[in-house]
């Protein structure tokens, strides 16, 4: 199984790219920049694609600290 990290992955274009990646086997690592709002989302595809093939992650990409913390 591939990997792939989406920014802004728990609305709009984000999530319309998470799950197509899905769909197609692949391990999708969502980085949200709101947590709360991204859970129903997250447990929606969990429930849909398997707890395995998604991993949900909070992330600023305005602020450098929340990406480098994201990356480790």
């Amino acid at each position: 199984m591939k990997n792939i990290i989406i920014t802004g992955a728990g609305t709009g274009m984000g999530l319309s790219m998470t799950k197509k990646f899905l769909e197609n086997d692949w391990h999708v690592i969502m980085g949200v920049h709101n947590l709360n709002k991204a859970k129903n989302v997250y447990q929606e595809l969990v429930q849909k694609y398997s707890l395995e093939k998604v991993t949900l992650k909070q992330v600023n990409v305005e602020d450098s600290e929340s990406v480098e913390e994201f990356s480790n």
